[in-house]
């Protein structure tokens, strides 16, 4: 005579062991939802610390050292890009404003942010002066030869204030 499992236990048990059994299946299921959530945060983890996000690898030259150059980069977000490219992304930094006592500062507190690792450096320009492309084109040309300029943020901004309509080039 074959015995089957289900005949091995009265039914009294065998309605407890169905209760056990979908308890485990359910905690099992929580257990396992936990391990891949936290595996997942230890991924990304991993590949932010281990697997390099840098631009200088997309955008950098591997023959010269990259330049980005920065508009409007003596204070505030201008300066706040210049520090996390140099600093986390390995570029030199190109540095344009109009204001020559602001930029000397934002000179010296990016060096002292991110210490001899890259080359910083600054040009006075008044980007508001300059009306057609062909004088933006004569005004960098030079700037632009001279470096190997990977990224370029146009920063800088000119306000006028005043009604709308009543405002004029």
């Amino acid at each position: 005579m074959e015995t089957y499992w289900y005949n091995l236990f009265p039914a009294k048990e065998n309605f407890i062991s169905i209760g056990y059994k979908v308890a485990l299946f359910f905690g099992l299921w929580k257990l396992f939802r936990f391990t891949l959530s936290t595996l997942g945060i230890v991924w990304q983890y991993l590949i932010m610390k281990i697997v390099p996000n840098n631009l200088y690898l997309k955008y950098g030259s591997k023959l010269q050292k990259s330049w980005v150059l920065v508009t409007g980069a003596s204070d505030g977000i201008g300066l706040a890009m210049c520090k996390v490219l140099a600093k986390d992304h390995g570029f030199n930094i190109l540095m344009l404003s109009r204001n020559e006592g602001k930029l000397g500062k934002a000179r010296d507190e990016l060096l002292a942010y991110c210490g001899n690792r890259v080359e910083v450096q600054i040009e006075l320009q008044d980007l508001a002066q300059i009306s057609t492309m062909s004088e933006y084109s004569k005004r960098f040309e030079t700037l632009i030869n001279s470096h190997d300029i990977a990224i370029v943020i146009n920063n800088a901004g000119v306000g006028h204030g005043g009604p709308f309509n009543q405002i004029t080039d």
